[in-house]
């Protein structure tokens, strides 16, 4: 008895898979007055250990037969009508199961030709017939998400498999933070589209599962019973975090969670996590604690090579955030380390420019203006990337030096470059018409006949009228120039 193939099937099953099976085999016999339930429920008592001691065939026996002697050929007999039993539970199981899916696989029909109306009227109907609680609402929700998962994202999680042992875990839990995953990935581009003005409207954000109850299922998560579900709360915060930008609490649970675990996650992760809290600090840049943990996570990326799992070379793009984050607050000892060391984990067709570049902009944050200059006429133009920037650098280095003529000319140009480039959105060019205001009216007071007091107090008019507005790109760099004029002494 200890041997026998039932009891490994019966050691598969859940608390709920038990009461189920109880109801199936009261429906089956009509009524508990019956051998082979007894025999289950005598072997459903000693769930989920089955110790030796307390399955001895003889005491089963002796127990669903009230005493008799031990019937070896009758037990086998009863021991094999409950296994056939628990074969047909499991085919209307898979019954079921293969109903709510053709139902789910016709409500992903309406959802993926944006047939809003029919979609909510059809996922109401299934709701109600098939899905009728917290719990098995959560079986549609990541079902449906089920279909928009690509075949990397699949990949990851045979990975993950594969690290693990193929220890046992429930299927919920990889389909639920897969989902989260898509979610948060929906929800950022829906953010990155919104600020450049462009619209994205999806099925999603006006029918997919209107009445889910997020916060009941995370908080339904036991950290001991789940072993991802560490993983389910990072991504769901991370969505709350994009579907609420710039709330604070919210960031702050995320990064604790992130680094509460940190060491549970393997460099696919850790790029992947730090990238995202990067992403949300990216609106607050000119905020001290977002601007800090900015660096901080761009650094751990590139120090720690996290990078090296998704790509050959360090991406131009992470570096140079990196830079202008280590820029933004004085970290030098890393803007050095980049530019001697990381530099060289650039790929090399993209290497000498970035360098060049990036030096430029580090001598002007030293305020070694003239060697600054030497690099920026280095740098090649024809790179998207670097032209508003250079006119940008070219104007910090002739203020810098009190050539005001040549500052004007490269206002001139960065204000022609964008107002020329189809690539850039109105609100991004907004962003750099608006530095261009404001740089035209500080060069009008350096320029203009104004006594110290009238200097000093057109700088603070101008620096009130600039704090005033929210859409200017390097403010910090303008509020600097304007505190140094209210602040002077001569």
């Amino acid at each position: 008895m200890n041997n026998s193939g039932l009891i490994e099937i019966l050691k598969t099953f859940t608390k709920s898979d038990l009461k189920e099976f109880d109801k199936f085999l009261k429906s089956r016999f009509l009524g508990t007055d019956n051998i082979i339930y007894k025999l289950y429920k005598a072997l459903a008592k000693r769930h989920p250990d089955f110790k030796k001691e307390k399955i001895g065939t003889e005491e089963i026996f002796k127990n669903i037969y009230n005493g008799k002697a031990i019937n070896a050929s009758l037990m086998r007999k009863n021991i094999s009508i409950l296994q056939k039993c628990i074969d047909e539970y499991f085919l209307q199981i898979s019954s079921e199961k293969l109903t709510r899916l053709k139902n789910i696989c016709l409500l992903e029909e309406y959802r993926v030709r944006n047939l809003n109306k029919q979609y909510n009227l059809k996922y109401k109907e299934i709701k109600s017939k098939f899905f009728d609680n917290q719990k098995v609402e959560s079986e549609i929700f990541y079902s449906l998400m089920n279909f928009e998962i690509e075949t990397a994202s699949s990949l990851i999680l045979v990975n993950k498999r594969e690290q693990a042992d193929f220890a046992i875990k429930r299927e919920y839990e990889f389909f639920m933070y897969m989902l989260f995953d898509k979610i948060e990935n929906h929800s950022s581009q829906k953010v990155i589209y919104s600020q450049m003005n462009k619209k994205f409207s999806t099925i999603i954000d006006k029918a997919f599962l209107p009445n889910f109850n997020y916060d009941g299922f995370i908080n339904s998560l036991e950290k001991d019973e789940t072993e991802y579900g560490f993983l389910l709360k990072i991504f769901y915060y991370s969505y709350k975090c994009y579907q609420d930008i710039g709330n604070i609490h919210n960031y702050r649970i995320l990064k604790k969670l992130i680094f509460d675990n940190y060491t549970k996650l393997d460099d696919y992760y850790k790029h992947a996590f730090l990238l995202r809290l990067a992403s949300l600090t990216s609106p607050f840049v000119d905020k001290p604690e977002y601007s800090t943990d900015r660096n901080f996570y761009l650094k751990a990326i590139i120090q720690n090579k996290h990078y090296k799992l998704h790509f050959n070379y360090l991406q131009v793009p992470v570096f140079l955030e990196s830079f202008y984050a280590c820029i933004r607050v004085d970290d030098k000892e890393f803007a050095k380390e980049l530019l001697e060391r990381h530099i060289n984990e650039v790929n090399e067709n993209f290497r000498e420019n970035l360098y060049n570049f990036c030096m430029c902009g580090y001598l002007i944050h030293l305020k070694k203006y003239k060697e600054a200059l030497s690099y920026n006429v280095k740098v090649k133009k024809e790179f998207f990337q670097y032209k508003k920037m250079l006119q940008i650098y070219l104007f910090d280095i002739y203020y810098a030096l009190n050539y005001y003529d040549n500052a004007l000319s490269a206002l001139q140009a960065l204000k022609y470059f964008v107002a020329s480039e189809e690539k850039l959105e109105e609100n991004v060019k907004k962003l750099f018409y608006e530095y261009c205001y404001f740089a035209k009216k500080l060069l009008e007071i350096k320029t203009n006949s104004y006594t110290e007091k009238e200097m000093k107090t057109k700088a603070k008019d101008l620096l009130n009228e600039l704090n005033a507005n929210k859409e200017v790109t390097k403010r910090n760099s303008l509020v600097e120039k304007l505190n140094e004029i209210i602040n002077s002494k001569k």
